[in-house]
């Protein structure tokens, strides 16, 4: 889901799930306050101490130098302590009636809606041109910003369904479920695109250059579970650095701007571009370490039915989601209408409306069809399910045992209309990369080339040997869906393979002079890349379809030991995310 916003240049438009997020609301008080020049929270608010967690008070906030003058969403921000899910306020029946049935839908200021709006021709139910029309019913969009308000009308019956980013479910489900409402996903309407980064200072180089550093972010969101998931592909967790929390995303943007103590911050576009804009990065400071552009198939918006809806009404939920895909074809043809009628739902210049579609990739049925039907897909709804649901459950914001992802997912709607051939033409994304050659790729790594991880894997070989066998090394398998996994979840990034040596003999090859020196560290050289080119051979072949020029391999030699003298740690193979621009 993420939060509504836009790209660089682009005026705001944002909402986002947080524990004490009160949505568009403040964003609208906030920016009345600006123009009236009127009283707004204190820079630098409640300070959160910078342990884990937050707490305790500390001085103000020290500004980085240009850091008032930086244009951001706002210089104000309110450090929190650490908060725990919002509980739920109570359950109840939800009401219908036959004689008018009307579902209440609730979403969020986010493009990813665009394709519901679409179908019901605006937010209002009952609109002649409708596409839910012919299913039987009406549609009522209600725009609940706040999730917690989202989660009480849901389980008040209030509201027959729910949206959300599947973490975001993932968190809330332990509660429903203790009342009986399990949500049931049915439906993914798109992947987060570029509305969501990590801003870093230039010292950071990758993930794992964040181990003790500190980072702010807005807790029990999207943005928290994205910064969690990078950090584990790093090796790391929350316990590996110090979060300091600000009660919204663009707070986060701006305790990092005025506080060189914060070395990165998870916000939304467009401050995480603001901060890196030359304009106002005065000596390159500031550096963008990833965005959902690369990470693109991290952070996964649904919608869920309550359970006693979605069964007492099966024709209702197989008509919505038919109704949305509809609604992305009507998307795909004319962008213009809709931006028109989510500026009138969403209080927003059409053009605003326009350009925010692009932080957000609709979903077709090919795209929900891997999601939900797809069980070798490391991105599908259970993978994606059980990382949030252990990431956060390691966060300590999940206690006991979360939610299994079977008592939530329901697949019977996709796969009827898989079966039927419905929606032949809304094929699964399929990313396309320039060629480059591995000198090429190699040449721009050695320039500073940024990265956004870099993932130590060690895989035995035999003694001059470059084939990859299990009898050998049983941990090839776990290597291989390793790699893949991150070549899925960074769908619009390069993945980079290095193939690096033992470098135990090195000297002694050394010492018998420079004919046999050269000769062994051309062997060597020419080893690494076999070794390097099989792994990658290996990943392609449980990747059909994927694009040979997203994963490139070449050797290093000799020339990158990570210690000189356990050797046995330079025998590995050095996995990096690299974004594409």
């Amino acid at each position: 889901m993420s939060e509504a916003r836009l790209k660089p240049g682009g005026v705001i438009l944002i909402v986002g799930f947080a524990a004490t997020l009160v949505g568009m609301a403040w964003y609208a008080t906030q920016k009345k306050a600006e123009q009236q020049g009127g009283q707004q929270v204190a820079q630098g608010g409640q300070q959160g101490g910078g342990q884990q967690g937050g707490g305790g008070q500390q001085p103000p906030a020290q500004p980085q130098g240009d850091g008032d003058a930086v244009p951001l969403t706002s210089n104000e921000f309110e450090e929190v302590g650490r908060q725990t899910v919002p509980q739920l306020k109570g359950s109840g029946k939800f009401a219908w009636n036959d004689k008018d049935p009307t579902v209440v839908f609730p979403i969020n200021i986010w493009a990813g809606w665009g394709p519901i709006i679409a179908a019901n021709d605006g937010f209002a139910p009952g609109s002649p041109s409708s596409l839910f029309k012919k299913y039987g019913f009406k549609v009522e969009l209600r725009l609940i910003d706040d999730p917690a308000q989202a989660a009480d009308a849901y389980a008040s019956g209030q509201a027959h369904t729910m949206w959300g980013t599947l973490d975001m479910i993932a968190l809330f489900a332990p509660q429903m479920k203790k009342v009986g409402l399990t949500p049931r996903v049915f439906q993914q309407v798109d992947w987060s695109r570029g509305g969501d980064g990590i801003v870093v200072r230039s010292t950071v180089k990758s993930v794992a250059d964040l181990k003790g550093k500190t980072v702010a972010l807005c807790q029990n969101s999207p943005s928290h579970f994205y910064i969690l998931r990078l950090l584990d592909h790093a090796s790391l967790s929350h316990q590996d650095v110090k979060f300091r929390f600000t009660s919204t995303a663009f707070g986060a943007s701006a305790l990092f701007a005025q506080d060189r103590s914060v070395h990165a911050c998870v916000s939304w576009a467009p401050d995480i571009y603001t901060l890196v804009d030359p304009k106002h990065n005065v000596g390159n400071r500031n550096r963008l370490l990833s965005t959902t552009a690369d990470a693109a198939n991290i952070i996964a918006d649904v919608w869920a039915a309550r359970p006693d809806f979605a069964q007492e009404h099966p024709k209702v939920i197989e008509g919505l989601v038919r109704g949305i895909f509809e609604g992305m074809k009507v998307l795909q043809d004319n962008p213009d209408r809709v931006a028109q009628l989510m500026a009138q739902g969403y209080g927003f210049p059409v053009d605003d409306c326009k350009a925010m579609l692009g932080d957000a990739y609709s979903t077709g049925l090919g795209d929900n069809e891997r999601f939900f039907l797809d069980q070798d897909s490391s991105i599908n709804f259970v993978a994606t399910w059980n990382e949030a649901s252990r990431l956060y459950r390691q966060y300590g914001a999940i206690e006991g045992q979360p939610v299994p992802a079977d008592q939530v997912m329901d697949a019977s709607v996709i796969r009827k209309l898989k079966e039927e051939g419905a929606f032949a033409d809304q094929k699964a994304e399929h990313k396309t990369f320039e060629p480059v050659t591995a000198e090429q790729l190699k040449g721009q790594i050695e320039a500073t080339l940024p990265e956004i991880l870099r993932v130590p894997l060690h895989v035995q070989y035999k003694p001059n040997a470059w084939d990859l066998d299990t009898s050998y090394d049983a941990t090839i398998p776990e290597t291989l869906k390793k790699i893949k996994q991150l070549s899925e979840e960074f769908g619009a990034a390069r993945i980079v393979i290095e193939g690096n040596v033992d470098t135990s003999r090195k000297n002694e090859f050394r010492s018998m002079g420079p004919r046999i020196y050269a000769e062994m560290t051309q062997a060597v050289q020419e080893l690494s890349e076999k070794r390097a080119n099989a792994l990658r051979e290996a990943v392609l072949k449980q990747m059909p379809g994927t694009d040979p020029n997203k994963i490139i391999a070449f050797g290093n030699g000799w020339d990158h030991p990570i210690d000189p003298v356990d050797h046995a740690k330079n025998r590995r193979v050095d996995v990096r995310v690299l974004p594409v621009e």
